[in-house]
């Protein structure tokens, strides 16, 4: 379901190229290609040439390679700041990859390179690096993605929802939107975007990437995280929500059964709580180009939370009461105080904003009291579908 990339040896002449190759693995039988050794005295004069003045544009200029999917380019930039070569081509090769606000970069760029293959050659005080990139999208792809993505948000109607209501409309809809691929080797479109969206085909990748770029179109951070699940190569995805990260699998929800969000906003201690089959194993790459998931670093800047989130469990005691209704009450009240600082903690604002409207008041505590009453008379929907059935 997706793909693996094995660095191949560099030589340790001053010029020299080399390459990293990646088949998808998904119990398909495809085995990891081992790119060679090529000259860069072989590379065409025909490649897109830059020149940066420092790193920073450097970075700049491969991502736009990057985001127009160019097959061969390449740019140079001052030596100075890195020890050689080598080091100067993956350290701005990784950097074009890292996170931004926008929802065509970081994990969706990363998700969409197939192969790449890179090169150096230091002369006269500077480096140039080389790269030859495949990916599984085209650069008219991503425009008919653009367009169609635009038209999904504006039909989801999320101006002025809450980042919950966002999420849970936009899981909703990838979730319900494609069938899952069964024929590994039908087109590389499988593994993007554009057949989650437009040929409503594809395996997790495509999931997995659709979501991450509708969720950051409309504001809300997202990360893509490639792993094992059920003993195959697997991609899922974590989502922010108040100050904590929560995991997600359209993939998985898809497949059994449609739009069940069996495995939607869970924590680390629960994701994998309906069986071992669909357990979820992060996977690091060993690549620059791919962050550590289970390093300190990562798990600090994206801190996860430990359990499940629960639509209106206001005071997050993992259940949904009167109690909640009181709290949030309370805190309204506390709240439109005059001069008061009172400020109710984000993941239980999350959570008691029930209307979807980006504030706690005197409605929520209102609403989530009609559903305790309701509940206590023998309703069995979840808050979700109560507030949205009214």
């Amino acid at each position: 379901m997706f793909k693996k990339r094995i660095l191949s040896a560099l030589t340790a002449a001053v010029t020299a190229f080399s390459a990293v190759s990646a088949m998808p693995v998904h119990g398909d039988g495809f085995e990891p290609v081992f790119g060679g050794v090529i000259p860069v005295s072989e590379y065409p004069l025909s490649a897109v040439r830059g020149n940066a003045a420092s790193a920073d544009e450097a970075v700049a200029y491969i991502r736009d390679c990057l985001k127009n999917r160019v097959y061969e380019f390449n740019v140079s930039i001052p030596s100075g700041g890195w020890s050689d070569g080598k080091t100067a081509t993956l350290d701005i090769l990784a950097r074009a990859f890292y996170e931004t606000e926008n929802c065509d970069e970081g994990d969706y760029l990363r998700f969409a390179l197939k192969s790449y293959r890179y090169g150096y050659e230091e002369s006269w005080g500077q480096y140039t690096a080389y790269y030859r990139m495949t990916y599984y999208s085209t650069s008219e792809d991503e425009q008919a993605v653009e367009k169609a993505a635009e038209k999904v948000l504006a039909d989801l109607a999320l101006d002025g929802k809450s980042d919950y209501e966002k999420i849970r409309s936009i899981y909703d809809f990838v979730s319900g939107n494609a069938v899952y691929s069964e024929d590994i080797e039908r087109s590389s479109r499988i593994f993007t975007a554009y057949g989650a969206l437009i040929e409503k085909d594809c395996v997790c990748q495509g999931y997995s990437l659709l979501l991450y770029r509708l969720l950051k179109s409309v504001g809300v951070d997202c990360r893509i995280i490639s792993g094992i699940s059920n003993g195959e190569r697997h991609t899922w995805n974590m989502v922010k929500l108040g100050s904590r990260y929560y995991l997600l699998d359209p993939t998985w929800d898809a497949e059994l059964g449609g739009i069940n969000g069996s495995f939607f906003l869970r924590g680390s201690a629960d994701f994998d709580k309906t069986g071992d089959i669909n357990k979820h194993i992060p996977v690091y790459e060993y690549e620059d180009i791919f962050p550590d998931y289970n390093s300190a670093d990562f798990k600090l800047k994206y801190p996860q939370a430990q359990k499940r989130f629960i639509f209106g469990d206001a005071n997050n005691n993992g259940i949904v009461d009167g109690n909640d209704a009181t709290y949030t009450l309370s805190c309204y009240a506390a709240m439109s105080v005059d001069n008061s600082n009172f400020t109710m903690p984000t993941d239980h604002a999350a959570a008691a904003d029930i209307t979807g409207d980006c504030i706690v008041d005197g409605k929520d505590a209102s609403l989530l009291l009609s559903y305790y009453a309701a509940a206590s008379a023998g309703y069995s929907g979840s808050p979700d579908k109560f507030v949205h059935d009214r």
